[in-house]
């Protein structure tokens, strides 16, 4: 199964990493640069096209109400990608 952790503030990257050490197909997504997520960097995804493009299962791990509007359908327009 392929999961997705949008979100990868300190309970989301915490969780992709947990997922990872299991060896879940896990990858993450977040709008600060892949660059910033050091050995996670080669599970990131660049953007919300990318993230979402084959993913089975989407975690949302975002702060607020406002950032899950930024991420479903405003900035990110995730559920674009995925709806």
């Amino acid at each position: 199964m392929k999961i997705g952790v949008a979100g990868c503030g300190r309970m989301g990257l915490g969780m992709a990493r947990a997922m990872a050490r299991a060896g879940l197909h896990v990858t993450g997504f977040d709008i600060r640069p892949v660059a910033e997520f050091g050995e996670l960097s080669d599970r990131m995804a660049p953007d919300a096209g990318a993230f979402a493009a084959d993913r089975q299962v989407i975690l949302s791990v975002v702060r607020d109400v406002a950032q899950t509007e930024a991420l479903l359908f405003d900035e990110q327009q995730l559920y674009h990608f995925t709806g």
